[in-house]
């Protein structure tokens, strides 16, 4: 009896291990295109990891293929991994000089890098290419709005949203820069029609919130930065952005050791965006912990050498505690970044 169990055993490890290598045997047989469609299906599902993977297996079985390169790039730019996604972009864009897409993500991460005038010449080959590619004019926009150049950004954000009228983030941007120009009526209005677009749009929430503060209206404010908590992370771009709109919402209403916590899940999905770091380094400062708000400003000008508000906050902790040469330093460097910031400190 036990040497027919035995036998019975081993008949099903066989069994086991041959549909096991008939899966791999099916897997090395794909073709190229199948192994892009299921990078797709994996980086659909945030599994960024096995995209690549299916990638690498496309590319090595064509290596001509601009859309393995792009999708490639992609799944390493939310990864935080830049160096790698500018160098698929920048192949990518190499195979199909037209490829209006690869150009518009590489623009995103000079974006992120603050390479802005690299930026700009990127979204403006994809614009060239594709005169109404709504995404390119917003991101434009936005290279626009980091360099000051304010009624550039908004003549970008308003062709956007005439190509696409229910462009929520486009919306948000321009309300952004109405802000940073404090016409905070037109603000306020586009923001709210980027929520109307998108309800569970983080940032329009928290930015209309910090309107509502600086003019006087704290609930209102709290309800937005109250709101946000209640969006489900799994909304958003990525988790880690989800996870610092979240921080932020937490530091805007005095919740200091939530926003921290936050915060440090999004560094540790996505350790190279600097936005996150100079987030908790003014989380830190509101703590009164000036020095580790000047090691993450410090951090977010590593990650981003033209990040103004970086040194501007990173100026503030310096006169905290009383290095005033050092904040007079860094208050030049921001205004030599944007001059929009010369009224407000000299």
């Amino acid at each position: 009896m036990m040497g027919r169990n035995k036998l019975v055993s081993l008949f099903l490890t066989v069994m086991l291990l041959c549909l096991f290598s008939l899966e791999n045997l099916c897997a090395d047989n794909l073709s190229y295109n199948e192994y892009i469609n299921r990078g797709i299906l994996y980086a659909d599902q945030k599994n960024y990891d096995s995209a690549i993977g299916y990638y690498n297996q496309a590319i090595r079985l064509n290596p001509n293929l601009p859309e393995a390169y792009n999708n490639r790039g992609s799944a390493y730019a939310v990864k935080g991994e830049q160096i790698w996604a500018l160098a698929d972009f920048t192949e990518a864009i190499r195979l199909k000089p037209n490829y209006t897409f690869a150009y518009n993500n590489r623009g995103l991460i000079h974006t992120e890098r603050g390479d802005y005038e690299q930026a700009l010449s990127d979204f403006s080959q994809a614009i060239l290419i594709d005169p109404v590619y709504a995404k390119a004019y917003r991101n434009r926009g936005d290279a626009w709005m980091q360099k000051g150049e304010y009624d550039r950004a908004i003549g970008d954000y308003d062709q956007a949203i005439r190509l696409s009228p229910s462009y929520a983030k486009a919306y948000g941007s321009r309300g952004s820069v109405y802000a940073n120009r404090g016409e905070y009526d037109k603000a306020a209005a586009d923001y709210n029609q980027a929520i109307r677009l998108n309800p569970n749009y983080a940032e329009a929430y928290i930015n209309r919130g910090n309107i509502y503060y600086d003019i006087g209206y704290t609930n209102r404010g709290l309800e937005d930065y109250t709101r946000v908590l209640d969006i489900n992370l799994s909304y958003g771009p990525d988790m880690a952005k989800s996870y610092a709109n979240r921080g932020l919402a937490y530091n805007n209403i005095g919740e200091y050791k939530q926003a921290l916590a936050d915060y440090n899940e999004a560094i540790k999905l996505r350790p190279n965006l600097a936005a996150v770091f100079k987030h908790r380094g003014v989380t830190y400062a509101n703590l009164g912990e000036y020095d580790l708000a000047i090691e993450d400003f410090t951090h977010a000008i590593m990650l981003n050498p033209n990040y103004a508000l970086a040194y501007i906050n990173r100026g503030k902790a310096y006169s905290q505690k009383g290095l005033y040469d050092q904040a007079r330093i860094d208050y030049h460097q921001a205004v030599r970044i944007n001059p929009k910031y010369e009224a407000i400190y000299y």
